[in-house]
């Protein structure tokens, strides 16, 4: 058995779409070990998959204009939010912000959730006056295995479900569950949001 070890620098660029520029193009550090055996017979190497959270090069969502990230008072007036729900702009500070992470079944305000969102959150809504269980047991799920979640009620949307980060919003009519997972593990706890070190 004769083995190999590789160990150096890459740049993240060097490795193609694998990286967007929003996440980084900067150096990282490779570590590799290559075992070889049976000489001169034929070998098949599988290479790991490699679960990105990219599509065609971009996070999931559309990317919205970040309005200023102002802490304001409780019922201060500001202008309207480009994108409902909103993904950035004016919210309120503690003790009326962020939202408790996790399950509500009541609306919350847009300048409490962008807290949440500020902090690294991502939320998951619903608009559904007949009612939608099945949305709500999947968001609830989700909620379960990541720690900054909200899921709650928001009347008004323009779809029926909407999946909002900071500056990033994804609707749909219908549940899918891989763009929901996707979305999900792109955003959450990410560094572009402003409060990212926050829990």
């Amino acid at each position: 058995m004769l083995r190999l070890s590789i160990e150096g620098e890459i740049t993240l660029a060097d490795l193609g779409r694998q990286f967007h520029t929003q996440i980084g193009d900067g150096p990282g550090s490779l570590r590799a070990e290559i075992g070889l055996s049976a000489h001169g017979e034929p070998v098949a190497v599988e290479v790991p998959e490699v679960r990105t959270v990219l599509i065609d090069g971009r996070l999931p969502g559309e990317k919205k204009f970040e309005q200023i990230n102002l802490t304001i008072d409780f019922g201060e007036s500001h202008p309207d939010y480009n994108s409902v729900p909103a993904t950035s702009g004016w919210h309120y500070g503690p003790p009326h912000a962020p939202a408790r992470w996790g399950v509500h079944d009541q609306f919350i305000p847009d300048e409490i959730l962008l807290q949440n969102l500020s902090q690294g959150g991502v939320g998951l809504h619903y608009d559904c006056p007949e009612g939608c269980p099945d949305v709500v047991a999947a968001f609830a799920e989700i909620a379960r295995r990541y720690p900054k979640i909200v899921v709650s009620p928001y009347e008004g949307m323009d779809a029926r479900i909407a999946l909002t980060a900071w500056t990033y919003i994804d609707v749909m009519d219908e549940l899918d569950p891989g763009r929901v997972d996707i979305f999900v593990r792109a955003h959450h706890g990410s560094e572009r949001a402003p409060e990212h070190f926050k829990p």
